[in-house]
């Protein structure tokens, strides 16, 4: 099984390596994987590769959740954070790629995308009457999928019906073959191919896993709440929404938490994950946004309310500044997966802007009454629609901070809601600001560019 691994693990460095992977050569004494187990080892094997390092970094690192000190800002590269994350912070586009024209979020995000396609050619090849292949196809799919969506997050304009067949999408990359180079495609292709994927995806898997870095339906169902959302289906996302909490409806009550270094340790046993998590992801944690440098948002942080648990169950002071202290995986990494809190906020918006404000504010209610001090909560009571959205998207700011979805919001709550969100830095006296909405895309990276011959 490690040489199976080491096949992969090389097909990663040569994909990495710019021009080389062109004369990559098969090596001999590497054993093929051919079994359904031994492609199933692929995904499971690969776990620190398909469920950690998900692409979401530049959105964390360009995002209005947290802020950067003089002192980091002015500490040595070596130091702190690096050349392209200081011009990801200052939304220096034109900047990005020097001197690295490399990104760490696109290649890892190919890198499994890679591994998604050699386990779907496995299946095509080596399927027999084990029932296995069902779902490892299944999988295969899922995290295809998911990784195509967040790549198109990042380095793809928001969803733009209007204008989705012209805006730029992602290359394609649909088989394992390195010295493919699919022409990049329209957003419009690319998000067809990433539902195309999950549709695939949910006929094979489960319903549920025991284990939460394996796909299932119900993941499936939350992804294309996201994708839906994000595309203003709001009836297909709240119906998404439906299906989960018909099958999965928990919420965890704040007040059980042991206030230790990380309240969620006690869930990082792979036996007894958060009771919310229906599937896991982690995103990497790049220099500017890691422990010894993250300061989160001054002005957010006063959005807590003094019986807020989330005020210490999220954050905690250090050295003079309010550091986050880890996502629901209990492990000290920022959570990017899916949870049944996000789902209940997705439907909470959706109905809030059907105008169904009682049944909107039924479930922001139930959340957030799991989220203040024992009896301290006071339930929030209105019939105007558009005050319960405005709560509902507050809340979500409030409910899933650092997890991923921040970046998705300023998109397309930016472009609703008027010329963008407005962002601003201030970095040795010197303000700095942008509004973020549908129209902000970072570049694609420049050795991809100059590799695929793409303009």
């Amino acid at each position: 099984m490690k040489k199976i691994l080491l096949l992969l693990s090389i097909s990663i460095i040569i994909t990495s390596c710019g021009k080389a992977f062109l004369d990559a050569k098969p090596i001999a004494n590497i054993v093929i994987p051919q079994s359904a187990e031994d492609f199933e080892a692929i995904l499971d094997g690969a776990t620190g590769k398909m469920n950690w390092n998900s692409t979401h970094a530049f959105g964390i690192i360009g995002g209005d959740e947290y802020y950067v000190t003089d002192a980091t800002w002015n500490a040595p590269n070596q130091f702190g954070p690096s050349a392209s994350e200081r011009h990801a912070y200052k939304w220096d586009i034109n900047n990005l790629y020097e001197p690295i024209t490399q990104n760490a979020d696109w290649n890892l995000a190919y890198h499994r995308i890679l591994n998604a396609n050699i386990v779907l050619e496995g299946v095509k090849k080596y399927r027999d009457t084990n029932p296995k292949w069902r779902v490892i196809e299944g999988r295969a799919l899922f995290f295809r999928a998911i990784n195509y969506y967040q790549l198109a997050q990042l380095f793809c304009k928001g969803f733009d019906e209007a204008t989705a067949d012209t805006d730029r999408g992602l290359p394609l990359k649909l088989i394992s073959d390195l010295t493919e180079r699919p022409k990049i495609s329209t957003l419009k292709e690319t998000y067809k191919q990433i539902e195309d994927d999950i549709q695939g995806a949910i006929d094979r898997l489960p319903e549920t896993e025991a284990i939460l870095t394996r796909p299932t339906k119900l993941a499936c169902y939350a992804l294309l709440a996201r994708l839906t959302l994000n595309q203003r289906r709001f009836d297909e996302s709240l119906s998404y929404s439906n299906k989960i909490l018909s099958v999965k409806s928990e919420l965890f009550d704040f007040n059980k938490l042991n206030m230790a270094s990380n309240p969620f340790s006690s869930f990082s046993d792979i036996t007894k994950p958060h009771p919310e998590v229906i599937f896991e992801l982690y995103t990497r944690t790049t220099a500017i946004i890691s422990y010894g440098y993250f300061n989160a948002d001054t002005l957010l942080y006063k959005l807590y309310l003094d019986n807020d648990l989330r005020k210490e169950v999220y954050f905690m002071d250090y050295i003079g500044t309010t550091m986050f202290r880890g996502g629901y995986g209990g492990n000290g990494a920022f959570f990017t997966g899916f949870a049944t809190d996000e789902i209940y906020l997705i439907k909470a918006e959706i109905l809030a802007r059907q105008k169904k404000t009682v049944e909107s504010l039924n479930l922001l209610n139930k959340l957030r009454a799991l989220r203040f001090k024992k009896d301290t909560y006071i339930p929030l009571i209105s019939t105007d629609p558009d005050e319960v959205l405005q709560w509902v998207l507050l809340e979500r700011r409030l409910q899933l901070y650092v997890r991923g979805v921040r970046w998705e919001d300023l998109k397309r709550l930016g472009s609703e809601f008027g010329n963008g969100i407005h962002i601003q830095r201030k970095i040795n006296n010197e303000v700095i600001s942008t509004n973020i909405d549908n129209n902000f895309a970072w570049p694609i990276p420049l050795n991809v560019m100059e590799l695929g011959g793409y303009k």
